[in-house]
């Protein structure tokens, strides 16, 4: 079903149902009645047959049924989780590769909330019937508060089709278990239930033992045994005065039972009662696992298995036939139990080697949790140092940190300081945990230690690790050493070719960081060869992001789009979430390269949300960049500090120099564009120092051309221009589209302050040739508006003015752009949150503006005419000239009069509000709507027109809801001219019109309360609005309440008699009279 964590077939099928098990009516009804709640508890000791009830039921219920029986190692939540989906996925095969892929991508990190999210969207989506999830003996795991807390939350989410039942001997604890009780969703049989009753008892004889028996006998066994059946079953096995001379079986479950199976097993001929004792070392077993383990590690070859097991069958030995066909037996948990004391006691030796061998058996079929059980608890330490070297690497892939870290600590500290490979295991940990030099210190240890040819396989993997880590450190000559040690190493070897892959992709990545892209694609698409051959999707998915890094640096969007929505389809395909963070993080950068910042933040948004789900840190800090990148451009630099701080604290933390170099020189950027120059040398001379430290031959590159646009701004461009002319040259013959741009823009300017016309041109048509290509260079435009002081001082140079004014206008169309961006990234960018507006206006309730977090008061519009005119422009956008706002307030003014109130009036209104907030357009005043500001009329009839534009009921909601909220109250409460009544009851038919469709939404939604709720709401705003009332008349009568649709009819009529002098309408009238029929 799926590779990894391989559970053993039978744990995960229903139990065949034996022949002598009997049915139980009373209680099959029972779970048949139990069967509508969320959570079915079925709790008593051991021995009242749970499981034998389960296993009957499961062969009569209609309903598909997925089973899981649960031992001690599935304490482990990575591990129980694992197997829990694959026990569905044998009901219902194309459910679980979405959950065990987020498994895997969980890298040691679970993060057990989203993970039930995944698995419960998973079963949505493919599982279309009602089923029955059994997971027997719970118990044993209840104690991991993780995986209960896992439960608690698989419980509440999953959908009304899935009917999750648990066994236990013991009450469990489980936190959702109060909540389902209040709800009535959570039901179950105790002991008391399971206890047979005496008509089961005769039933359980007469099948059984074709006897029937008195009342009598059946009142004596029910008194004896208190209907424990396993009780119930010695009693038809074994003579009560044989058993070294007690007259009466246990009334106590558990009392005196190993006395019962002693004589039970002395009973049985010789080779049945040594199978028994030999078998009972197995977890579970047929014919066939018994010749393999037994018959090997004790040299026997001539037993007759079958007829053996087949006698075990027969005879009721506290046996359940297991797996699909039945063919494999498992002993119950007391008999079990006490058959290896036994075992143990009677032939140590024996029981040893048979333990070891079982070992070996599940090593080779990859059972690794089993074996390293047993290896463990048989202190075999050199088995358990093979196994982890063997293995090691596989559950480092697949995320198995926290289990690999476990078995490691319990090594010695001699193995663990002196192994190669469990050294390199240790630094593979350390690694993902952040701790690059500890993890580089650990790989070098691992291969200085190993020997060549014997390692070979050990250190190319080692060396490729190491490379890895080093290319994230930034020391790229490293790295690159490393992966062609690694693909020596490996040669041609086929079982090593994904080795060679890795190795060619770190290559890549590496010429690509030192500027070299072109070579970087051909070493990335090597790399791609290889793993398309051995078909490894996820390798592919891996280099194909690497791909879209590289030919975005080349400035092929198209085909860095192309690589990433490729990649993209894989891990949404399988839920990984490291890599869809990695991903969304480069689509981020890309959606920003070219100028669609609005689905840049929604990228970088579900970025930092994978990243926190998997504990990825380091894409976290690169996230964060990316975010005060984007600010920056938008000219809220305080946030962008902020989204830089927080990155810089995870770079240092797990010392990503490269991205520590990269966020001073950004800091650099935006302390220069506040005109802190000092500290803005400051900034780069520190990016300068690790960039020479680590040899970051790009991060060095783009030091030098910000510290020649700092010297540009300083007037000192003679001091630059040769440096930047060889940045320039750098950055075009690598291919490195976005620093070349921006290279061309500072020599424009440098030149233009030098007075070189000639170079000055040369450069700016090289600006504008990239202007006119298929995607915008946002980046360049953006920078342009940076530079704008420094382009303005070249406008009036006559050889260039042309164009000049190309460039100008790209720039202005980007400002006619921010207002909309900035409300935009306000409503959706959450983890730094973005700058809030410089003017903030209210008209909803309440008359209020602010600037700059600032309340303008009345004394500062100076008079009520400047305030209420701020007002009329905002409510007629397209203007209004002097003409009408004269007929407005001074009506009976003259001509002269009106022109030098008006002036004055405008005068107040700028000086209280911003000298552009206001802007005359010929004979037109009009308010400027490209200001950075938030007008809450605005925000509602968006709102409004999104949630009629949907289709999706959800979708509407949403947007009603937000609608719902920004109505506060009428329109402009204050002012009474009549100008604002249209718009007023505009607005105010709008507000109804929201709150109804709203409470229609939530009474389809059968969510009473929330509906009633806002059709109150449109009552509180017109109590005379039949339509609402009627509404509320259909919500009552769908809870049930008639008395309430009668006591809202007559409030109806009370309040339309008493405001209006009427009754209602005939259609209210005989909704009315329809609903409480």
């Amino acid at each position: 079903m799926f590779s990894d964590n391989p559970v053993t077939r039978t744990r995960i099928t229903i139990p065949r149902r034996r022949s002598d098990l009997l049915t139980r009516p009373r209680l099959l009804d029972s779970l048949l009645d139990l069967i509508d709640h969320r959570l079915i508890l079925i709790t008593a000791p051991a021995g009242y047959g749970k499981t034998s009830l389960l296993v009957d039921f499961a062969s009569q219920v209609d309903l598909p049924v997925c089973w899981y029986t649960i031992n001690t190692l599935d304490i482990e939540p990575q591990l129980f989780i694992s197997n829990l989906v694959t026990s569905l996925a044998i009901q219902f095969p194309k459910f679980g590769q979405r959950t065990i892929s987020a498994l895997k991508s969980a890298k040691g990190t679970l993060d057990l909330d989203y993970i039930s999210n995944v698995l419960v969207n998973d079963l949505i989506d493919n599982v279309a019937e009602h089923f029955i999830l059994i997971l027997d003996d719970y118990y044993l795991v209840n104690d991991s508060t993780q995986i209960r807390n896992f439960i608690t939350r698989f419980v509440q989410d999953m959908d009304e089709n899935c009917h999750l039942i648990l066994t236990s001997r013991t009450l469990l604890s489980l936190p959702v278990i109060t909540l389902l009780a209040a709800r009535s969703q959570v039901g179950g049989l105790s002991f008391e239930d399971l206890a047979f009753q005496e008509d089961e008892i005769r039933q359980l004889f007469l099948q059984n033992q074709d006897r029937s028996l008195t009342k009598q006998e059946t009142a004596d066994i029910l008194t004896t045994t208190e209907g424990w059946i396993t009780g119930i079953i010695l009693h038809t096995q074994v003579t009560p005065h044989k058993v070294k001379g007690r007259t009466y079986l246990p009334r106590i479950p558990g009392t005196s039972l190993n006395d019962y199976f002693a004589h039970l097993i002395a009973q049985q001929p010789g080779e049945v009662h040594i199978a028994l004792l030999r078998t009972s070392m197995l977890e579970e077993f047929n014919p066939d696992l018994c010749e393999q383990v037994i018959g090997r590690a004790l040299s026997i070859t001539d037993l007759d298995w079958p007829n053996l097991l087949s006698q075990i069958q027969h005879k009721n030995l506290f046996v359940l036939p297991v797996g699909e066909d039945g063919s494999w037996l498992r002993y119950h948990h007391l008999f079990a139990d006490f058959l290896k004391t036994q075992m143990t006691r009677e032939d140590p030796a024996g029981a040893r080697a048979i333990e070891y061998r079982l070992a070996e058996y599940y090593r080779d079929n990859a059972d690794w949790d089993h074996a390293f059980a047993i290896f463990r608890k048989l202190s075999l330490t050199a088995e358990l140092v093979t196994l982890i070297e063997q293995v090691g690497p596989e559950m480092l892939v697949n995320g198995r940190m926290p289990t690999l870290s476990t078995w490691l600590d319990t090594l010695p500290l001699e193995i663990l300081s002196t192994r190669p490979a469990i050294i390199s295991l240790q630094g593979g940990i350390a690694s993902f945990t952040g701790d690059v030099k500890l993890s580089l210190n650990l790989y070098s240890q691992a291969i200085n230690a190993m020997s060549l040819p014997q390692d070979r396989h050990t250190m190319a993997r080692s060396l490729v690790w190491r490379a890895g880590t080093h290319r994230i450190a930034g020391n790229l000559n490293a790295a690159i050493t490393d992966a062609h040690e690694a693909i020596r190493l490996v040669e041609d070897e086929l079982s090593l070719e994904k080795i060679k892959a890795e190795a060619l992709r770190c290559i890549g990545l590496c010429q690509n960081q030192q500027g070299k892209s072109h070579q970087a694609l051909e070493w990335l698409h090597q790399a791609l060869a290889i793993s398309l051959s051995i078909d490894d999707k996820d390798n592919v998915a891996v280099i194909q992001l690497g791909l879209g890094v590289v030919y975005e640096s080349l400035g092929d969007f198209s085909k860095s789009m192309a690589m990433y929505q490729a990649a993209l389809e894989h891990w949404q395909l399988t839920d990984n979430t490291i890599w869809l963070a990695n991903l969304l993080n480069n689509l981020g950068v890309l959606q920003h390269i070219t100028g669609d910042y609005k689905a840049a933040i929604l990228s970088y948004e579900k970025a930092l949300m994978y990243a926190h789900r998997s504990g990825y840190n380091r894409i976290e800090a690169f996230v964060l960049t990316g975010i005060g990148d984007i600010y920056v451009e938008l000219n809220a630099l305080d946030e962008a500090s902020v989204a830089y701080q927080k990155a810089s604290t995870i770079a240092a933390r797990l010392h990503i120099s490269t991205l520590q170099a990269y966020l001073y020189i950004q800091e650099a950027v935006v302390a220069c564009d506040r005109g802190n120059i000092p500290e803005s040398h400051r900034l780069i001379e520190d990016a300068q120092a690790i960039a020479q430290r680590e040899n970051l031959v790009m991060e060095t590159h783009l030091c030098n051309l910000e510290y020649g646009f700092i010297k540009i701004k300083e007037g000192k461009a003679t001091e630059v221009v040769g440096l930047l002319e060889k940045e320039c040259l750098f950055f075009e013959s690598g291919g490195h589209k976005v620093p070349s741009e921006k290279s061309h823009l500072y020599l424009t300017l440098a030149y233009g302050q030098l007075g070189n016309s000639e170079m000055m041109l040369k450069h700016l048509l090289t600006i504008l040739s990239c202007l006119n290509e298929k995607y915008k260079p946002t980046l360049l435009i953006a920078a342009s508006n940076r530079t704008y002081e420094q382009l303005e001082k070249m406008r009036n140079m006559d050889y260039v003015v042309d164009q000049l004014e190309e460039l100008f206008t790209c720039v202005e169309h980007f400002w006619h752009e921010l207002p909309e961006l900035r409300r935009y990234l306000r409503q959706h960018a959450v983890t730094v949150h973005f700058a809030p507006p410089v003017l903030h206006i209210r008209a909803l309730g309440k008359m209020q503006v602010r600037v700059n977090k600032r309340l303008i008061t009345n004394s500062d519009f100076q008079t009520q005419a400047a305030r209420d005119l701020f007002f009329m422009l905002l409510a007629y956008p397209e203007g209004i000239t002097k003409e009408e706002i004269g007929l407005v307030f001074w009506p009976d003014a003259s001509e002269k009069e009106i022109k030098f109130r008006i002036k004055n009036t405008i005068y107040r209104l700028r000086h209280a509000v911003g000298r552009d907030a206001i802007l005359l357009d010929q004979d037109n005043y009009r308010f400027n709507n490209t200001l950075d500001y938030e007008y809450d009329v605005e925000a509602f009839l968006k709102e409004n027109a999104l949630g009629l534009k949907a289709k999706d009921p959800l979708q509407k909601l949403t947007h009603f809801r937000e609608a719902a909220k920004l109505y506060k109250g009428i329109y402009l409460p204050e002012i009474g001219e009549t100008w604002v009544h249209a718009v007023r009851e505009s607005l105010q038919q709008i507000a109804i019109n929201i709150l109804l469709q709203t409470a229609e939404i939530y009474l389809d939604m059968a969510d009473f309360n929330l509906a009633l709720e806002f059709c109150q709401r449109a009552l509180t705003i017109d109590n005379c609005l039949e339509l609402a009332y009627r509404l509320s008349f259909r919500i009552y009568a769908a809870m049930g309440d008639r008395a309430a649709v009668v006591k809202q009819y007559t409030r109806c009529c009370e309040v339309l008699s008493r405001e209006i002098n009427t009754e209602p309408s005939i259609q209210t009238q005989s909704l009315y009279l329809e609903l409480i029929k």
